[in-house]
């Protein structure tokens, strides 16, 4: 498709707002589901400054199913720990190589690149990207599916094209957000941000841990936080530190709801700054710096959805941008909302799946916004404490293993679950259904137990090995498995299972396949002890089986009998039952599948 393409009645799929790294991994995403897109943005050129550098597992996770993990932790560097600092002495070191992701690591990569590496392959199998395309207006009726969407092409002439659904992830200033008349309700945090690249004098690598290239650092203060994330380039690092603006600099007020940039303030107010918070005299910023300061807002809008159109990244929410969670919020954003619209767009799912997009996401955003407030509300409050206090944190934090443990999987963004969806479903019978549906002793209150100890329905799958055996695709995880962009049905027979549950659970999985709804869309596998004996000729016929040795994927899942689990595209269990009933499972499917 060319510029010229965009004429007045055109026909588009999807239209991307936004030619930046979460819109161009919605359209990447979407043609590997099979939807084409295009991709627009009003900037004739991309921003020369990376407002991102961190890549959290989570993310990374994501964009492993284009097959660009890998060549993006090439690029980047690895930090597998977070120091927590207060004036110089270490409160905290977060480790996340114990962390259940083929990407126990944040990465250290600039936006930037990570755009160039989106880009590229979204040019490799031809979707347009056009720039200096501003949206004007939208317009969206009862009786007419889709959006028309009015745009200014280069050269200033208007064309009104049609999209049947419209992904918005322009920025917070968000044109679109500003046309659907969409509140983005929330409050001015009293501080501005400055981010920089920079070299550093007198910050030494060669002590032990914090201080290493593997490190990134948080610097607590009373007044405001600072962090330093080691950068691609040898002797490079990223600093955010917030300041407090002058008098004067207040009375300057930016455009409301926007994250408005200014100039970096002057060399010494940063030096100030940065030796006051590490503690250390020593440290200087070297050469000159590139960067910005921005001012700083905590704002959410109160839906994501309206008809057609969707908002995703900063045009739905901004929090701080310290770690990068702005850009791996909206990642996960685009991650949950793509396979939705692209079976929706196919005709293979109901519409009313797409309002679950807002049901999922609005509460995990407004729980990080939360977290965001409190975690820098800690700052402040460091004032009132004293000294020994700290030097007590200091000795008390580290020997905390759960607290560490839990606060590496909230950075990671590998704890968002999506338990509370209208999406998901959990069916498991009542313990006294359990010691008495199947006969003497049911399925058990063992195997009760285990269902409710495993992981439930919502949560996010981890990478768990595939029993080498059975490699469909290559796959030697499970997150391999869901690289086809189908869901993905697991039917446990259970550990030492007897003939009669292995064919029992057999026929729910031959079900699934042949019965529906989801015919062709979810791909079945059965798992079986090979601790259970042979199995009967036939029973097995035209299934794919998986033997689970050691039962590792049972335990994981909670099966100590038969079971079904069914993981969504997106990597989360969108299905989790005990025992294995088509009859429930086949109600589940018919709320996502038309046929």
């Amino acid at each position: 498709m060319q510029l010229e393409d965009l004429r007045d009645g055109a026909e588009l799929s999807v239209l991307v707002v936004g030619a930046n790294a979460p819109g161009f991994f919605a359209a990447a995403q979407l043609a590997k589901l099979g939807i084409a897109s295009v991709v627009i943005d009003s900037a004739f050129q991309a921003s020369a400054f990376s407002k991102a550098m961190l890549l959290q597992p989570r993310s990374l996770e994501f964009l492993h199913g284009l097959g660009l993990a890998t060549s993006l932790v090439e690029m980047g560097k690895k930090l597998d720990r977070l120091a927590i600092f207060h004036a110089g002495k270490k409160l905290a070191t977060l480790g996340m190589t114990t962390l259940p992701s083929l990407y126990p690591f944040s990465l250290s990569l600039p936006q930037n690149d990570l755009e160039q590496v989106l880009l590229k392959y979204i040019h490799q199998i031809n979707l347009p990207v056009f720039r200096g395309v501003r949206v004007v207006s939208l317009v969206q009726s009862p009786c007419t599916p889709g959006v028309q969407v009015a745009l200014t092409i280069p050269g200033g002439k208007v064309v009104r094209v049609n999209a049947r659904q419209v992904i918005a992830c322009d920025s917070s200033n968000s044109q679109v957000r500003k046309l659907l008349g969409i509140p983005f309700t929330g409050k001015d945090l009293p501080i501005r941000l400055i981010r920089l690249d920079t070299h550093l004098e007198g910050f030494d690598l060669s002590q032990p841990d914090p201080h290493s290239d593997e490190a990134n650092q948080i610097h607590m203060h009373e007044e405001g936080m600072l962090t330093i994330c080691p950068s691609i380039n040898k002797g490079m690092y990223r600093l955010a530190m917030e300041r407090l603006p002058s008098q004067i600099e207040l009375e300057t007020k930016p455009p409301k709801n926007s994250r408005h940039t200014f100039p970096l303030p002057a060399l010494e107010i940063m030096q100030g700054i940065l030796q006051k918070r590490c503690g250390n005299p020593t440290l200087r910023i070297i050469g000159d710096p590139i960067g910005e300061e921005i001012t700083c807002h905590s704002r959410l809008v109160p839906h994501m959805q309206k008809g057609h159109v969707f908002l995703a990244g900063d045009a739905a929410h901004i929090h701080t941008a310290l770690g990068g969670l702005g850009l791996n919020a909206a990642l996960a954003d685009i991650a949950n909302l793509v396979w939705k619209i692209a079976l929706v767009e196919k005709g293979l799912a109901w519409p009313r799946v797409l309002e679950s997009y807002q049901d999922e996401r609005l509460p995990i955003v407004q729980d990080l916004m939360n977290r965001c407030i409190d975690f820098e509300s800690c700052s402040p409050n460091l004032k009132g404490l004293a000294h020994a206090l700290c030097d007590g944190l200091q000795r008390f934090l580290p020997s905390l293993q759960a607290v560490q443990e839990q606060g590496s999987r909230l950075i990671s963004r590998l704890a968002v679950e999506y338990r509370q969806s209208p999406l998901v479903q959990e069916s498991q019978e009542t313990l006294l259904e359990a010691v008495f549906s199947h006969g003497i002793g049911g399925v058990g209150i063992k195997a009760w137990r285990a269902f409710r100890s495993g992981l439930r329905a919502g949560d996010r799958v981890p990478a768990l090995p595939w029993p080498a055996s059975t490699l469909p695709h290559g796959a030697a995880t499970i997150m391999d498995l869901l690289s086809d962009g189908l869901h993905h049905a697991f039917i446990f027979a259970g550990p030492n299972a007897s003939t009669a549950t292995i064919e029992r659970a057999a026929q729910v999985a031959k079900a699934i396949q042949v019965r529906g709804p989801g015919i062709g869309l979810v791909a079945c596998h059965l798992l079986i002890d090979p601790a259970s004996g042979e199995i009967p000729q036939g029973i097995t016929e035209g299934l794919h089986v998986a033997h689970d040795t050691d039962n590792l994927l049972a335990h994981d899942f909670g099966h100590q009998s038969d079971g079904i689990c069914i993981i969504r595209p997106d990597g989360h269990l969108g299905f989790h039952s005990q025992p294995a009933e088509f009859n429930t499972v086949q109600e589940w499917l018919a709320t996502i599948f038309t046929r």
